[in-house]
């Protein structure tokens, strides 16, 4: 994933974001203790102000996030301001449903994921429940 962060930040940044901003994004932070600026590609889903996110937990820089704070995106080629809603680590079956709302619009990351589809062409709940586990979901609403 490491390899493909700097090259989708290039791309989101650049004219062609149209390739790939209708579902990805770059949040813009910066880290609670060290300063450190972060500037993180992620796939979203838009729910009218809200952007849904998810990483995996082992990524660090999601713990600089909290309530409240607010952020500057990288959205659909326009800097935005979000403030962070919600982040949710351990809320599981919450997560597992908004994941597979999120991969039935962003089918690219069902094989980030782990995700498989059903004989009906649905998000496997087995391996959505086993994803949800290991992600924390981030909501932001975007600031009119």
């Amino acid at each position: 994933m490491w390899l493909l962060n700097p090259i989708m930040r290039g791309i989101l940044r650049s004219p062609l974001h149209g390739l790939q901003s209708n579902h990805t994004l770059i949040l813009n932070l910066t880290g609670r203790k060290s300063g450190k600026q972060y500037n993180v590609p992620g796939s979203y889903t838009r729910q009218g102000n809200l952007l849904r996110c998810f990483t995996e937990r082992e990524n660090k820089w999601w713990r600089n996030l909290q309530r409240n704070i607010p952020l500057t995106l990288l959205y659909k080629g326009r800097r935005v301001q979000g403030v962070v809603a919600t982040v949710l680590v351990d809320d599981h079956q919450h997560i597992a449903n908004r994941l597979a709302e999120h991969v039935q619009q962003v089918l690219r990351d069902v094989k980030f994921h782990g995700i498989r589809w059903d004989a009906l062409q649905q998000p496997n709940m087995a391996d959505v429940a086993r994803a949800a586990r290991r992600l924390v979901m981030i909501t932001i609403a975007l600031e009119a």
